[in-house]
């Protein structure tokens, strides 16, 4: 625990000297939510609801999604290509301790992330309180863990920054299709819902969704994200490299 504790201290330190890393990624969910919230609306009907409150899952997802994929890979490819890992690799480190630290905080910057939106989207916005909490709340737990799994495969497996950031947005754009990043679920043709459900980021935005208006997430999408966050952990793991 107390290599954990220092490898944790000392990531947030080199986390926080990136500004684009510490600064863009936790707020980009937030300015979306501007963005959709000054949308001039006519007479259009949203089956009742108002639109920041659907999108609001989509922006929280694409948040905790940009920095799973993106910053988390990019940050431990590049100590692997300037030789940090291989340094590490010397000392009584584990690859879990390396991998659990990174995990941390960029789990830490997407709940910065999430609590954004909220703060934006309710005080500015009107958005609305998710309909059951407690699901909510889980459903964030296991969607965080799902992305950040994924991501910790191309931090496990890239050779060098440039790799892991082309990886990651090589996985972000099509995943941020299938949320509904560009045509809301409901507006999708059936065949690309019936995909999305099982694209992890698809599955954590209708997850999200259905809690925001008072149900339980489907089992389906919920056994999606178990399952995506066992196998990212299991090959991230097991295939993890030093140099």
């Amino acid at each position: 625990m107390s290599a954990v504790r220092t490898t944790v201290t000392t990531e947030v330190r080199l986390f926080l000297r990136d500004p684009v890393a510490a600064g863009f990624a936790p707020i980009f969910p937030a300015l979306l939510m501007v963005l959709i919230g000054l949308i001039p609306l006519g007479d259009e009907d949203f089956g009742g609801r108002a639109l920041i409150d659907i999108y609001a899952p989509i922006a929280i997802s694409m948040g905790v999604a940009m920095t799973a994929l993106v910053s988390l890979p990019t940050f431990m490819a590049t100590y692997r290509e300037q030789g940090v890992l291989r340094r590490l690799s010397a000392t009584p480190a584990r690859p879990s301790v390396v991998l659990a630290a990174q995990a941390a905080v960029n789990c830490g910057a997407a709940a910065v992330s999430i609590i954004l939106v909220h703060l934006v989207g309710g005080l500015a916005f009107g958005l609305s309180a998710p309909g059951t909490l407690v699901g909510y709340l889980l459903v964030l737990v296991l969607g965080i863990g799902c992305l950040m799994s994924l991501g910790l495969v191309s931090a496990a497996l890239c050779s060098n920054g440039r790799v892991a950031s082309g990886v990651g947005n090589a996985l972000f754009f099509p995943m941020a299709f299938f949320a509904g990043t560009w045509t809301p679920g409901p507006a999708m043709p059936d065949l690309v819902r019936a995909i999305s459900d099982f694209v992890p980021l698809g599955a954590l935005v209708q997850a999200l969704d259905a809690t925001v208006v008072g149900e339980w997430p489907s089992p389906l999408h919920v056994g999606v994200l178990i399952g995506w966050t066992v196998l990212g952990s299991v090959v991230a793991a097991r295939f993890f490299r030093w140099a």
